[in-house]
């Protein structure tokens, strides 16, 4: 499944599965900000969606120069809530 944009902002999606049987599609809309005192426009240029993390010189020893736009939630984030016993 494609996440399409019919503006000027970046669009993309990842589907993951949360838990066996389960799936979920998270979809992405990335927009980059002129920063300027009172309003922030869309900048010119818009920063890409970047699909997987870069690391300076792809160097993967070394750190991050952009992170990845498309991770799914923290694996304890994915897990079930604990039932509350009455």
């Amino acid at each position: 499944m494609d996440v399409v944009s019919s503006g000027d902002l970046l669009t993309s999606s990842i589907l993951w599965q949360p838990q066996a049987g389960a799936w979920a599609l998270t979809a992405v809309c990335k927009a980059t900000s002129q920063l300027a005192p009172v309003e922030s426009p869309l900048a010119a240029r818009q920063e890409p969606i970047h699909e997987d993390d870069e690391h300076w010189n792809d160097d993967a020893a070394r750190s991050l120069r952009a992170a990845s736009d498309l991770a799914p939630p923290p694996r304890a984030a994915r897990s079930p809530a604990p039932r509350s016993r009455c």
